[in-house]
């Protein structure tokens, strides 16, 4: 009776999990690329979300601006580095610390960049008291350095925000 494996059984096991592997863990790269970029989108998505409701639950404008150090707004860098939403009482693009709220803050995105598509999103959003928004409307693009997908989040001049996946245009 034998006891064990022999060391061709053993070679050949070890020869099937290394080609098993060799094919499954690119894969599993891939799907976790995907799923952190939808997950940093819907952050993002979320983060725009919170801003409009607090406009329209406030009846005052709120401003989305990107921040490195989540006091300030800035208009160096892209959006991965973070933001604020505040409430801008004065409608003057600028935080006033004492008198102006932050109501929302986005974390900085890992393996990220998120560039506003044009002038109007490059480095604040702002809605209006009924959630509309004003001069703000146009599209971000989301892409990671792991991926060659492109997210695009999109804010319609109603305040609208929607996200499409995979490089979909915004309507």
């Amino acid at each position: 009776m034998q006891r064990g494996f022999t060391l061709l059984e053993l070679l050949i096991t070890l020869t099937v999990l290394v080609v098993f592997l060799t094919a499954a863990v690119p894969s599993y790269r891939t799907l976790i690329a995907s799923q952190s970029m939808v997950a940093q989108s819907n952050a993002f998505v979320s983060f725009l979300t919170s801003a409009r409701s607090e406009a329209i639950t406030r009846s005052q404008s709120v401003r989305a601006c990107k921040s490195a150090d989540e006091t300030a707004c800035t208009v160096d860098g892209g959006w991965e580095q973070g933001g604020i939403a505040y409430v801008d009482t004065n409608d003057d693009g600028a935080r006033n610390a004492s008198s102006e709220p932050i109501v929302d803050v986005l974390s900085a995105l890992e393996r990220a960049t998120l560039t506003g598509g044009d002038d109007a999103t490059a480095n604040s959003i702002r809605f209006g008291p009924h959630g509309f928004a004003v001069g703000s409307s146009g599209e971000l693009q989301l892409a990671r350095d792991d991926t060659d997908d492109v997210n695009r989040i999109c804010v319609s001049p109603s305040g609208a925000i929607s996200l499409h996946e995979a490089g979909g245009a915004c309507l």
